[in-house]
């Protein structure tokens, strides 16, 4: 299999390694190996919630103005991040945050 990773919404894709280049959406990246292996084998704790916060963060690295309300969206779904430890079912399954739409 080779692995996939849509640029906007980050779902994985999973294809057979002989189709064909020209059918491979192009919002498609190829995952590195290590991407694949974290990816089914995701880690777990505080590990697997500041990979979560810091993949928010470097999206909204990307962005060149950020505005009030999106900055206490991005504080919420940081809060909720934070807080998943809390719950009574942790560390699986449990209620993950929505990530902000202007993230997406």
């Amino acid at each position: 299999m080779i692995y996939y990773r849509h640029k906007i919404t980050g779902d994985v894709w999973a294809l057979e390694p002989d189709v064909a280049p020209e059918w491979v959406l192009p919002e498609l990246v190829e995952m590195s190996e290590k991407d694949v292996e974290d990816h089914l084998s995701p880690p777990t704790g505080d590990h697997w919630i500041k990979t979560k916060l810091a993949t928010a963060l470097a999206h909204v690295g990307t962005l060149t103005e950020i505005s009030d309300e999106q900055r206490e969206q991005l504080e919420r779904y940081r809060d909720a991040l934070l807080a998943v430890p809390q719950q009574d079912t942790y560390p699986y399954p449990v209620d993950l945050p929505t990530i902000p739409d202007f993230l997406c």
